[in-house]
């Protein structure tokens, strides 16, 4: 004891009893062993046995105790060591370590959640957001209007045009948007353009399909490789996801 979690009376870096040392570690360790029903022994010192192997080994234990500690889990002297301990090679290779329980802001916990209907219905379209499907279509329908204000001055009576001879500008703009939402949902380019800036138009078009099945279709493998029996193991996960997140306000002073 004496460092982070484990502080006590003139031992810092040494080992104390539980008349001399406190600390939310300490408190852990009694709420753990209060609910559990175990009981654990605190040792005001550890065997001569393993201050032999640590000179042995060259461990300086004077002043500090947190190596010969370590040690001293290593070879089953004791079951652990309670306090924060700097993780070093050394220590690692003599014993495990707990997790680091003083610089994970948060503990993520997640829980399995069946899927309802609605989740079921509405995951094709997951890979985007809402705002990137509106933009999306209004992209679709952009193109599809430009399309027809190039193409129907020259095409608008030719019966195998995008307007079927129509000679309403309006009706014509209609189909051309049939036509080109037609394509968005096929996933092709169906615009027959004459005029050469119908043409760029219609190129657009289908550089815009080609993106967009592209990122759609690595966002959805990459969506099922995670829901695949993957547990969520990060916050930037969970947001990706768009988890539902508890957060526990400590009401103490």
């Amino acid at each position: 004891g004496g460092w982070m979690g484990s502080y006590c009376t003139n031992k810092s870096g040494l080992i104390g009893g539980l008349s001399e040392c406190q600390g939310p570690l300490l408190d852990f360790m009694t709420d753990l062993q209060a609910a559990a029903g175990y009981q654990v022994t605190y040792l005001l010192d550890l065997p001569a046995k393993v201050y032999a192997a640590a000179d042995r080994l060259g461990i300086a234990h004077a002043s500090k105790k947190f190596d010969v500690c370590a040690l001293a889990a290593g070879l089953g002297y004791v079951d652990f060591c309670i306090g924060a301990f700097s993780h070093v090679p050394k220590r690692a290779n003599w014993t495990a370590f707990s997790p680091d329980m003083y610089h994970a802001l948060f503990y993520l916990i997640s829980q399995h959640r069946a899927d309802s209907f609605w989740d079921i219905a509405t995951r094709v379209f997951a890979p985007f957001s809402a705002e990137l499907w509106i933009t999306i279509i209004a992209a679709t329908l952009v193109m599809s209007a430009v399309m027809t204000f190039h193409e129907y001055p020259v095409r608008h009576e030719d019966g195998d045009s995008d307007f079927g001879g129509s000679n309403s500008f309006w009706k014509s703009t209609v189909k051309s948007v049939y036509v080109g939402v037609q394509a968005f949902i096929a996933g092709d380019c169906e615009h027959n353009a004459a005029t050469v800036p119908g043409k760029f138009a219609n190129l657009g078009l289908g550089l815009l399909m080609m993106f967009v099945l592209a990122a759609y279709t690595a966002n959805m493998v990459s969506m099922l490789l995670k829901q695949n029996g993957a547990q969520i193991t990060s916050i930037t996960e969970a947001i990706s996801l768009k988890a539902e997140i508890c957060c526990q306000v400590n009401q103490e002073a």
